[in-house]
């Protein structure tokens, strides 16, 4: 009963203190009516937001989206800066293609895999990590010189300029290479908190009739340091492999219950890593070329060719639970961990959206995307502000997550009768693990293209 009398009494005071009227003093702004504030605050103007700082309306969070937003919408895709990548001793020839590219959630550490010609008759795929080591010293240096040349009204260099002054010295790799061997895809691996994995579907021969295999292999220095996980990095626990009798077309890796779900012509099979029991999926007859699991394990999302992505619920007898319906071949699938109740799909016929789980329906729909029968590299960033997707002209695109707007465009660097790979691409906004330090990093023919977006 008392409780009633200090709320009633609370519910009186609040209301006589909202319902009376107030003199301001100057120029003292106003607070705008809740529901304006919130609509404000969910599409915030960058300048908005900082005269909004010290009145204590803005998160931090906030700000710093804003911030990042504004970067990349100014983002100049005429002067990236080109950093040439050494050859493996191993295998000396020429880079032909990137299957692979990842950065560390604390940017220290870049994980690569690269396919190349292998004694002339014969290719290779060879994954890889590198350092990302921070010099602020050449990074003062370079934006020092950018600045000149501009003021002075010098033709830019051709090479650009390492304004985030970072560099991508190799590791000592345990994983070597895979000779006439084909990438279908790969994929991060979280296995524990000390090290992760990579999960790699190979082709053997011709993609349609040869069985294929699935391979886990530790990724040095992308946990923690080189230095740290030496006496881990070895164990069989890491490195595995699993041969399929037919041909494999897609794979995803559950860190939680530490299953790998690979797809297949008429379905998919889930495989338990430490007994390697394998457990056959349906998919109603359809080939899956894309496929992850909810941030618990518990569902699993699967594109099919020619069918709407599917979810399985692992626990309900491993049958089809939901469909999207729109979702028709969609060769990338991704549900975000930060906002549970939503996926991202890519499909065959270009379309992006964002689907609310709840309704089924997509939420946003992501403008500009081209695609006609490709499935395309597409990126979220750790944080899962952003998407990143190559169109099938070669074309990189970036676009917020919260809003689908299209805030950067990077034409193909060179014309596609030069390679036929897909570009590769990665977003950080700490590289060499510098709050702040953000960029695009592309991977084409054999070279990295960086490209900044310093203020």
């Amino acid at each position: 009963m008392a409780y009633l009398k200090i709320t009633e009494e609370h519910a009186r005071k609040f209301s006589n203190i909202k319902n009376a009227s107030f003199p301001t003093r100057g120029c003292q702004p106003l607070l705008p009516d809740r529901k304006v504030e919130i609509a404000t605050i969910c599409t915030p103007g960058y300048h908005q937001l900082f005269k909004r700082v010290p009145f204590g309306d803005v998160k931090n969070e906030i700000l710093a989206n804003s911030i990042s937003k504004s970067r990349l919408n100014r983002l100049n895709p005429a002067l990236p800066w080109i950093y040439n990548r050494e050859s493996s001793r191993d295998c000396p020839d020429i880079t032909i293609g990137w299957e692979y590219l990842d950065i560390s959630p604390n940017g220290k550490c870049l994980a690569v895999c690269s396919t190349i010609n292998y004694k002339k008759a014969h290719t290779a795929t060879v994954v890889e990590s590198r350092h990302v080591l921070l010099n602020e010293r050449t990074a003062n240096d370079e934006k020092n010189r950018r600045l000149n040349d501009k003021s002075k009204g010098k033709k830019a260099d051709s090479t650009g300029y390492n304004v985030l002054g970072i560099d991508f010295p190799p590791l000592d790799n345990s994983n070597s290479s895979q000779t006439d061997a084909r990438v279908v895809e790969m994929v991060r691996a979280p296995f524990d908190t000390d090290v992760t994995c990579v999960l790699s579907v190979m082709a053997h021969g011709h993609y349609c009739k040869n069985p294929s295999t699935v391979n886990l292999k530790p990724l040095v220095g992308f946990s923690r340091p080189a230095e740290e996980t030496d006496d881990q990095i070895g164990f069989d626990l890491y490195s595995k492999s699993w041969k399929m009798n037919e041909p494999s077309w897609s794979g995803a890796f559950d860190s939680r219950n530490l299953k790998i779900a690979v797809g297949l012509d008429n379905g998919s099979k889930l495989i338990d890593v430490m007994s390697s029991k394998q457990m056959p999926l349906p998919s109603n007859n359809k080939t899956v070329i894309s496929q992850a699991f909810y941030y618990d394990g518990n569902l699993l999302f699967f594109g099919r060719q020619d069918d709407d992505v599917g979810i399985i619920d692992l626990r309900a007898h491993k049958r089809i639970a939901s469909v999207l319906h729109g979702s028709k071949s969609a060769g990338f699938v991704a549900p975000l961990k930060t906002d549970p109740n939503h996926v991202i799909t890519e499909t065959f016929s270009g379309a992006i959206n964002k689907w609310d789980l709840r309704s089924l329906k997509p939420s946003i729909i992501f403008e500009g995307h081209q695609n006609h029968h490709n499935k395309v590299p597409c990126h979220i960033d750790s944080k899962e502000r952003f998407l990143f997707a190559v169109d099938d002209s070669g074309a990189t695109r970036g676009w917020a997550l919260d809003d689908g707007k299209l805030l950067c465009t990077i034409p193909r660097l060179d014309s596609p009768e030069k390679c036929s790979f897909f570009p590769r691409m990665v977003y950080s906004d700490n590289w060499g693990g510098q709050h702040g330090n953000a960029g695009i990093l592309l991977a084409l023919n054999k070279n990295f293209y960086l490209y900044d977006l310093y203020p």
